[in-house]
């Protein structure tokens, strides 16, 4: 079975490097060019290092050193950190293992969140190829590498920025049971290790981990791809994996911050409830995803919001064109199929964001949603790149230009704008530029 899988991994790959068109060989081209410049601008942006950050970081230097996180407790399954959270299991070893070979600078450490992006993307693009072709598949790649999220969240050194790396594991191992049947007992333990390890790394996809793992699974089983006895086996293994997590979750500690920060703390259900549904609807409001990302530089770069005037060509012309009657959807590839199964991820993964009572429209919280998005936005752009007339070229001219503004505001302007957001000691409540007023915490990572 592991040797059917790197064969399969092999073919594509073969693929996608040593055949291709002249948009192929472009896309070969643009491709390694984003990797490198992703790692080359993280150098100075984001700028500083965020006390979250330093609290990780001062864990991962315990672990290197002593074997224990910064609060010496020996191979911990969560470690406190700063504001009553805590780093996880499935963050703080993969990044403590990377240190051991890179180092614990600040660079190494948000180059190893960078490189998880990196690898998410990739998984988001052979998931594609699965249903559709190499093309499809580099066009994701092209987006994914392109988006706001790649450059800012997905750079930070912290949990949240593993959340698509596990999403596109998942996706990964749902499209290999979908549509490479023989190998799809490595899809069930693909999807349902991938979903485990979502629920372990940030805690509102707590909430989306499951209603993920229940509807693809009973989707599987309604196109007759797995049976009841395997939805069984993977829902008992996946329950198993997860109880740790279950009993750390409903301990005294671990509940104070989920209840304060929850919509529904303090006050009735209906105002609970109103609120989460207006919260909600502002994750999808159209300033916040394209124009500006809203005042807190730490969750977004402000210019071109969280998901960027290129995507806002896609999306625009996905929806706003006659989408069923266009020609893509009149072959036998399942384009319908897998825009709405993105839809309705990018809506499960809203759920856990519009739960939280804190900064709305909180995306960061909702960075589950981002390897659907890149779906949506692939199948846009593939619908412009199957048009006969030139127009396209108009298209791909505005979003390269659109993407190149950004990679500039990213690289040039935001370090500076957002400096104070980053910068702990530039804080206006820290601002007495004494030294003691860092947690202890912070202060053990500098003083490594």
């Amino acid at each position: 079975m592991v040797l059917h899988l790197i064969v399969l991994l092999k073919n594509m790959l073969i693929r996608v490097f040593w055949q291709g068109n002249t948009f192929e060989k472009i896309a070969k081209i643009a491709i390694p060019i984003l990797v490198i410049l992703h790692f080359s601008i993280l150098t100075i942006s984001p700028p500083g290092f965020y006390i979250d950050e330093a609290a990780t970081g001062s864990h991962v230097v315990s672990m290197l050193k002593n074997q224990t996180d910064a609060n010496g407790q020996s191979w911990p399954l969560f470690s406190s950190s700063l504001g009553g959270g805590y780093t996880t299991p499935t963050y703080l070893y993969p990044v403590t293992v990377w240190s051991m070979i890179f180092g614990d600078s600040e660079y190494a450490l948000r180059a190893f969140s960078q490189f998880a992006t990196i690898i998410a993307i990739f998984f988001i693009g052979l998931s594609i190829y699965l249903w559709f072709d190499k093309k499809a598949m580099l066009i994701a790649w092209i987006v994914g590498l392109t988006l706001p999220w790649a450059w800012l969240q997905g750079s930070l050194a912290w949990d949240p920025a593993l959340v698509p790396l596990f999403v596109s594991l998942w996706f990964f191992g749902f499209s290999l049971i979908e549509k490479r049947t023989k190998y799809k007992l490595w899809g069930l333990a693909i999807l349902g290790v991938s979903l485990v390890c979502l629920a372990y790394t940030y805690p509102p996809t707590r909430i989306v981990a499951p209603i993920l793992l229940g509807s693809s699974l009973i989707y599987l089983i309604g196109e007759r791809k797995i049976n009841i006895k395997e939805f069984i086996i993977t829902c008992l293994v996946s329950l198993v994996l997860v109880m740790p997590l279950a009993i750390f979750m409903f301990q005294p500690d671990a509940l104070i911050r989920s209840q304060q920060l929850n919509t529904f703390h303090g006050i009735s259900f209906f105002d609970g409830m109103t609120a989460t549904i207006n919260n909600f609807i502002d994750l999808f409001n159209p300033i916040y995803l394209f124009i500006d990302s809203g005042y807190n530089l730490r969750h977004g770069v402000g210019a071109q919001g969280m998901l960027g005037f290129a995507a806002l060509i896609a999306i625009l012309y996905l929806f706003i064109s006659k989408t069923g009657r266009h020609e893509i959807f009149n072959n036998k590839k399942p384009y319908k199929k897998l825009l709405l199964i993105s839809i309705l991820g990018i809506s499960l993964s809203y759920i856990s964001s519009a739960l939280t009572s804190e900064g709305q429209p909180h995306y960061l919280r909702a960075c589950a949603a981002w390897p659907f998005y890149v779906i949506v936005i692939t199948i846009g752009w593939l619908m412009i790149l199957s048009l006969k007339s030139k127009i396209k070229y108009m298209y791909i001219a505005l979003a390269t230009f659109c993407i190149i503004l950004f990679i500039y505001n990213f690289a040039f302007i935001y370090p500076t704008k957002s400096k104070e957001y980053f910068d702990f000691t530039k804080r206006q409540e820290f601002n007495s530029g004494q030294t003691n007023t860092y947690p202890d915490i912070v202060k053990r990572y500098y003083q490594r």
